[in-house]
């Protein structure tokens, strides 16, 4: 399922750090168009039990609700230096939370009807699944091949 062009696709439509939210009239006009072209890709080429036309109406929605709500979503996020192994703290950002407790995800998950009413868009919710299974499954096999890495003598 997860080829690397799913995965473009996927982020594309459900990365909100990577859209236009700012509240000027042409973020607002990239913004309404965002990830439109890669619903129509998924929904023809990966989830083709999904329409395309809904998936875009929810994640319209969804775009306008974090964009009005986008306060709501930033976290403070430690930066470190890559090239240093003790992973030196060199700053702390402000960051969207995708996902955790006071995330972009979470509310979505739990709190739909403040999306949408009482029409939960329950299509483009199954593309957050997809993206976070993916993302997770990502993180468990990079933690496995660092684990193997420290683990293993050279000749193994």
């Amino acid at each position: 399922f997860a080829s690397n062009e799913t995965v473009f696709h996927l982020c594309k439509a459900t990365d909100f750090r990577l859209m236009p939210l700012e509240q000027t009239t042409a973020a607002a006009a990239l913004l309404d168009e965002w990830g439109n072209d890669s619903v129509d890709w998924l929904c023809t080429h990966a989830l083709a039990h999904l329409d395309a036309d809904i998936v875009k109406n929810q994640l319209l929605q969804v775009k306008h609700f974090v964009r009005d709500n986008r306060s709501q979503f930033i976290v403070d996020c430690d930066e470190h230096d890559d090239e240093d192994d003790k992973k030196t703290l060199t700053r702390t950002v402000k960051r969207l939370a995708l996902v955790g407790e006071t995330s972009i995800a979470h509310t979505l998950f739990t709190q739909p009807e403040r999306v949408a009413g009482s029409n939960i868009p329950n299509q483009f919710l199954e593309l957050m699944d997809y993206i976070i299974a993916y993302r997770y499954s990502q993180s468990d096999m990079e933690r496995a091949g660092r684990n193997m890495t420290l683990s293993k003598t050279l000749m193994r």
